[in-house]
């Protein structure tokens, strides 16, 4: 029997009811954390020249963002913002990669 619950005579904690509210507010947090990591995988990708995994990483954010459709309406604006910051930051990688004389065979960003 843990320590406290000798002082309160109980074994067992009652649970504590989370209202819904505060539920979808603490998801929110930890959606966004993913689709931070997300973001910070395409910074790499692009850092080391890997246009493929880039392109691929900003496939994952949109999906999310459309699975996300029932977030509220802040939420889903930041995802799409990111989503077209992403795109044109591919473009921007892909531009600097053919101006240094790389050939882009099937690593061309997707048109957006």
């Amino acid at each position: 029997m843990p320590r406290w619950a000798r002082l309160v005579g109980r074994s067992e904690p009652e649970p504590v009811a989370i209202p819904p509210a505060r539920l979808a507010q603490a998801l929110a947090v930890l959606r966004r954390r993913v689709t931070d990591a997300v973001e910070d995988a395409f910074g790499r990708a692009c850092l080391v020249n890997d246009l493929a995994t880039a392109r691929d990483l900003v496939i994952v954010l949109e999906r999310m963002a459309q699975r996300g459709a029932h977030l509220q309406g802040g939420e889903r604006r930041r995802i799409s913002g990111q989503v077209d910051r992403l795109h044109h930051e591919l473009a921007r990688c892909a531009t600097l990669r053919l101006e240094e004389g790389e050939v882009l065979s099937d690593h061309a960003p997707r048109a957006g």
